[in-house]
């Protein structure tokens, strides 16, 4: 599971409003990922040992595993419904497609179905459970994801 937090907000969230890393957070934008790996994502990748562990970062493969994984904060602008239904996972297009063509699709899923689609389609901003407006204009940001490196003072005092 990758996590991804807003820095300042998460350092607001534990009562720290101020300060020099403070201030570095929100003035450049930063934002922290964790990479959270399960007791069988572990197993399988046989880092269940921390011994093991440590091989696979010296040899770089933690790292790419990172990497691989943080590649989808690289977002692309997208135009229009249709560009918009394409960047879905495959098992939503038709159900996002029927809603956002106008259809009623609480009519035509079981309620189970229904439920599981509008619980994954609300992580994309669409509640099939809405009525849906005559046309939805779907607007991304662009946004660019760059490593940085803490600052030199950050190690000395991070307040």
């Amino acid at each position: 599971m990758l996590k991804v937090y807003i820095k300042a907000l998460e350092m607001e969230a534990h009562g720290i409003t101020s300060g020099r890393a403070y201030e570095y957070a929100r003035d450049n934008g930063i934002v922290r990922l964790e990479l959270e790996l399960k007791r069988r994502e572990l197993h399988d990748l046989g880092w269940n040992d921390y011994a093991l562990f440590l091989k696979g970062w010296e040899m770089g493969t933690v790292h790419k595993l990172f990497s691989d994984y943080a590649k989808i904060m690289e977002t692309v602008a997208i135009s229009d419904d249709a560009e918009f239904i394409d960047s879905l996972p495959q098992r939503l297009r038709v159900t996002a497609a029927a809603f956002l063509a106008g259809r009623d699709v609480k009519s035509i899923m079981s309620n189970g179905g229904f439920y599981r689609h509008r619980k994954a389609l609300l992580e994309y901003g669409i509640d099939i459970a809405d009525e849906r407006p005559a046309r939805i204009n779907v607007q991304i940001q662009q946004v660019t994801v760059t490593p940085v490196t803490a600052p030199d003072w950050y190690w000395g005092n991070a307040a």
